[in-house]
């Protein structure tokens, strides 16, 4: 029997933009302008930003790293009419949402995505209602704590108010392993970071779109592939300096040089925590602040395909209450968008860390070790496609 693995460590995204001079070019209206970027990073926002600059006429030059476009939008298709996406998966909120607009201007097919359509079990396999309801507790948790907690500490993190509530006896109905998995799946899973990583002011940062919210049976790099189209992009160009001390930008790539009168820096926090790309002159003291104040988050997926469907299929979503925080609590249940047997797990925080140490046939186990607890040792086993 085979097995399909797939890994992704998703990350967050910043820009800069360092200044210079002048060059020339059209936009589509056929007015000229005197300006050239090169931006550096092919995922949405450097494409987007590409895109955007080309329309108004500049002469752009986007860079990449990888071989392909989409940064943390990939997508495989290593399975015959299936298409799982490793990175980014959702639009969370489609109301008002700018990015669901492009992806119905683009025609691409959406699927609505129910959260509420959700059962939890217990370690013994059964089910436990109370939990299948754990974002009204998390509700809960802050309308009840969350004022006194942020008054007595403005940075206190979300970890505070779950130990307010505690020690309140608001949560004294719950095991520790069920506290645990409401954080997990309610709180880390979302903000890809344990709770006491997390600063409450940052739990409520950010826009909320309105529901539904939906996923791309096709693939989301459906819209990194239109946003490219028309555009020069150079693949496998690893960025190593950025001279910006004169009127003309050099940016240095895989040994090549390339010039423009402004540079677009779009890579991955990571990439510039690690100061892979040297800058000269170096940043400005409140951009490398700013870079070194931040941290990444870490939320893996593990895609499991059976030969048949084994599970309910009454929920698009299931957790475990794991004896570990994390330890393969959350899973979806992929068949109706993939229309084949696929389930997929998150590993989110330190425990998303913790199992990118491991084998695959490691990483394997512990998904298979839960799914038995739930629904028994005779699961069928795995099919075996590809791991990455």
């Amino acid at each position: 029997m085979n097995k399909l693995l797939k890994i992704m460590v998703m990350g967050l995204l910043i820009g800069s933009t360092l200044a210079c001079q002048h060059s020339g070019s059209s936009n589509a209206n056929g007015s000229t302008t005197d300006q050239s970027v090169i931006v550096v990073g092919a995922g949405i926002a450097g494409l987007r930003a590409a895109q955007q600059l080309s329309n108004a006429g500049v002469q752009v030059t986007v860079l990449e790293a990888r071989s392909r476009i989409g940064g943390r939008l990939s997508s495989d298709r290593t399975i015959p009419n299936v298409t799982l996406d490793l990175g980014a998966s959702w639009i969370h909120g489609t109301g008002g949402n700018p990015l669901y607009d492009y992806a119905q201007q683009q025609q691409v097919s959406m699927v609505a995505w129910d959260y509420d359509k959700a059962e939890v079990f217990n370690q013994d396999g059964t089910n436990n209602p109370i939990l299948a309801q754990a974002e009204d507790t998390i509700e809960a948790l802050f309308d009840s704590h969350f004022l006194s907690v942020f008054n007595q500490n403005s940075n206190a993190s979300f970890q505070d108010v779950i130990n307010a509530a505690d020690n309140a006896g608001d949560l004294s109905h719950l095991s520790p392993q069920e506290i645990n998995f409401i954080a997990s799946s309610q709180i880390e899973s979302e903000y890809a970071a344990d709770v006491d990583q997390l600063s409450i002011q940052a739990v409520l940062e950010g826009e909320e779109f309105q529901d539904p919210e939906v996923v791309f049976p096709n693939g989301y790099d459906q819209l990194t592939t239109a946003l490219a189209q028309g555009l020069d992009v150079r693949l496998e160009q690893v960025v190593s300096k950025i001279d910006y001390s004169t009127s003309k930008v050099v940016v240095v790539a895989s040994g090549q040089e390339y010039r423009a009168d402004k540079v677009l820096i779009t890579v991955p926090l990571g990439v510039l925590k690690k100061g892979v790309i040297e800058f000269f002159p170096a940043l400005p003291d409140a951009k490398q602040q700013a870079i070194d104040a931040f941290e990444m988050g870490v939320l893996n997926k593990v895609y499991l395909k059976f030969d048949h469907i084994f599970w309910s299929q009454a929920s698009d979503n299931f957790g475990f209450v794991s004896q570990t925080k994390g330890d393969f609590s959350s899973w979806l249940n992929l068949a109706g968008v993939t229309h084949q047997p696929v389930l997929m797990a998150f590993n989110s925080g330190r425990y998303g860390i913790e199992i990118e140490s491991l084998s695959d046939n490691e990483i394997v186990a512990r998904a298979m070790a839960v799914l038995k607890a739930i629904y028994g040792e005779d699961i069928p086993c795995l099919l075996y496609t590809s791991d990455a």
